[in-house]
């Protein structure tokens, strides 16, 4: 009986309308954009502008508001543009149209959101990048006309194939070592047979152990004396060399030296313990935190407070401030946008050019600063990406 009570309950038509509600779309003024929530009524979006999760997330759009404009814009952009190429290639239609379309998913960015106040301002900013033709036909509305070009997929598609993420690329190399490992095992092993040892046959069993003899080591000359500078000939045997060319020697160098010492001395200094800094991304790695809900799950960094940050999780968007012992660094794939967190050029961005897996180390040349070209190794825990557009 009460199973039948909770199933005529199901079936009643107050149920069926409010499940018939929530399935379709709506109104634009009662969604919030920030929590990704659609209020169905005036009550139920004033409750939730109270909610601690709204709050909470428009403390993170106060400390940064230009960075999710320009994010919802992007997204905005890149869901019209979408179904532009996909269902109107290479013909005029009216942008309402592709509003409409577009509208009808559920979880798609609202204009509201963006920094275009109405869906004219979106067209023209359309016309002025070059993305599409836009002509005004004055009753009808606004035209676009998006011309399609066949090599564009194949080179987002080569894009996308280049963009491995850097864990996957980590497991790729441990692989392709514990691989080569196993083969020199393999090579190095002598086929040996066992025997039994047989405890009835009589005698002594008699062990004999060669000593060891130690290898010396080999004397390893140091680089100063090894080289010789380019501006004096190598001294033959019958010909000493000059004193001139001696003193040369030894003043390059120290010169040499002491560059190296200025670089590790600025380094040292300028290196510090709190290595966050906003825009950077970052990644989850304590299996404890919140019980390994969000292990190894990236982030960006909004804030920065003492050794903490307030950061956003890219895919399922909870905001939350977590200690930077709890995070590292992100590698993205070679030519992206980078930021060195610590070290000689703290503060600066590059781009990344290689990545020497062996020495867990990347090429990184400096766009910024008053070195701005120069190339630079620097460690994984002292690089990470940035978003490009703060």
């Amino acid at each position: 009986k009460s199973w039948r009570m909770g199933y005529d309950e199901i079936l009643t038509c107050k149920a069926i309308a409010k499940r018939l509600k929530a399935a379709g779309l709506g109104k634009q003024h009662l969604y919030c954009q920030m929590c990704k929530k659609q209020c169905r009524d005036d009550n139920g979006f004033k409750c939730h502008l109270t909610s601690s999760k709204h709050m909470a997330n428009m403390k993170l759009y106060e400390d940064n508001p230009e960075y999710y404009v320009e994010r919802y814009s992007g997204e905005f952009e890149r869901g019209m543009l979408a179904i532009i190429r996909n269902g109107f290639k290479n013909q005029w239609v009216e942008i309402n149209t592709i509003y409409n379309d577009y509208i009808r998913m559920r979880n798609q960015t609202r204009l509201n959101g963006t920094k275009w106040v109405q869906l004219t301002d979106f067209v023209i900013y359309l016309g002025q990048q070059g993305l599409c033709k836009v002509e005004d036909r004055g009753a009808k509305g606004w035209f676009v006309y998006y011309t399609y070009d066949e090599g564009r997929e194949d080179k987002e598609l080569k894009k996308e194939k280049e963009k491995l993420d850097d864990e996957e690329r980590m497991t790729l190399e441990m692989e392709r070592r514990l691989k080569a490992a196993q083969e020199a095992e393999g090579k190095s092993e002598v086929e040996t047979k066992s025997t039994e040892l047989d405890l009835e046959k009589k005698g002594e069993i008699s062990i004999s152990l060669k000593p060891m003899i130690k290898k010396a080591a080999p004397v390893i000359k140091p680089i100063e004396a090894m080289e010789t500078p380019m501006s004096t000939p190598v001294a033959s045997e019958a010909t000493p060399e000059s004193p001139d060319a001696q003193d040369s020697g030894e003043n390059a160098s120290k010169k040499r030296k002491s560059e190296q010492n200025d670089e590790e001395k600025s380094s040292k200094v300028q290196r510090q313990k709190c290595w966050l800094h906003p825009g950077i991304y970052v990644k989850l790695i304590n299996k404890k935190f919140a019980d390994g809900k969000y292990y190894k799950q990236k982030a960006i960094v909004n804030s920065v407070e003492d050794m903490s940050a307030k950061i956003k999780l890219i895919d399922s968007g909870v905001a939350m401030k977590v200690h930077q012992a709890h995070l590292e660094t992100v590698i993205p794939a070679v030519g992206g946008d980078m930021m060195i967190i610590n070290g000689r050029y703290r503060g600066e961005r590059g781009i990344l050019k290689d990545i020497n897996v062996d020495k867990f180390c990347v090429q990184i040349q400096l766009t910024t600063g008053s070195d701005r070209g120069k190339k630079t190794w620097e460690e994984y825990e002292d690089v990470s990406k940035v978003d490009p557009i703060l």
